[in-house]
């Protein structure tokens, strides 16, 4: 029980005599009838681009007189 300043007595938790502590609670239905959730796949997010349509150039095998290089 707590007090507050205006002299207002509150319960605020079941006392010992209120709770049964020799038994424990009743285990879920889910529990107690064993079902299960069905199991989920796992996605996939790895991005994996194509190359697509590449051009074919012509073009000669030695390029002579570049100025520059």
């Amino acid at each position: 029980m707590t007090l507050d300043p205006l002299g207002v007595v509150t319960k605020t938790r079941k006392s010992a005599e209120d709770v049964d502590g020799d038994q424990l609670a009743a285990a879920p239905s889910t529990i107690q009838q064993r079902e299960e959730l069905p199991q989920l796949t796992a996605e996939s997010y790895l991005y994996v681009p194509g190359l697509g349509a590449v051009p074919e150039f012509s073009l000669p095998d030695f390029l002579p007189d570049l100025a520059g290089l």
